[in-house]
């Protein structure tokens, strides 16, 4: 299992993969400072567990992207291709930008969809899957970062409020 450890710098977004496509990832978000989320193209784009990058080829280089604003956090896709889903709907048509919408701890967001091959069976690439949790507090931060089969039962209690309300 890939461990993830607490930032300081919060909030924090959390991003845990739904189908192995990436390691878990722990944003900090500076209030009002906007974070690209998209494909690695270069050195200077390599992921990490820090970063809104991602190895994968149905995502544009400039995505989404991902902000703190007013105690909430936000995302929007920035007219890519593929298009970014949250709880799955997707935020805009191909190739417009979305509105921004808030992200609540629970959330699924998708970022680009799954390529099949020829047999219209095997993934050639696959999209980006996680499970979001959204970190104010140290608590929240703490607590996102407790294992998988913990964390999981306290996301399915949870109305969005944050993982606060469940400890």
């Amino acid at each position: 299992m890939v461990e993830i450890s607490y930032v300081s710098d919060l909030p924090a977004l959390y991003l845990y993969p739904l189908n192995g496509s990436f390691a878990p990832k722990c944003i900090s978000l500076a209030d009002r400072v906007h974070i690209v989320i998209g494909r690695h193209t270069n050195i200077k784009t390599v992921p990490t567990r820090e970063n809104g990058r991602f190895s994968s080829k149905v995502l544009s280089r400039m995505h989404a992207e991902v902000w703190a604003e007013g105690g909430k956090i936000f995302a929007r896709d920035t007219q890519s291709s593929n298009g970014t889903y949250l709880n799955g709907t997707r935020l805009s048509p191909e190739g417009k930008a979305s509105p921004h919408a808030e992200l609540h701890t629970g959330d699924e967001v998708v970022l680009g969809i799954d390529v099949f091959g020829r047999d219209n069976v095997t993934i050639c690439h696959h999209k980006v899957a996680a499970r979001v949790v959204c970190a104010f507090t140290e608590q929240d931060a703490h607590a996102a970062e407790l294992p998988p089969s913990v964390r999981n039962g306290l996301l399915g209690d949870i109305d969005g409020a944050g993982l606060r309300a469940a400890l």
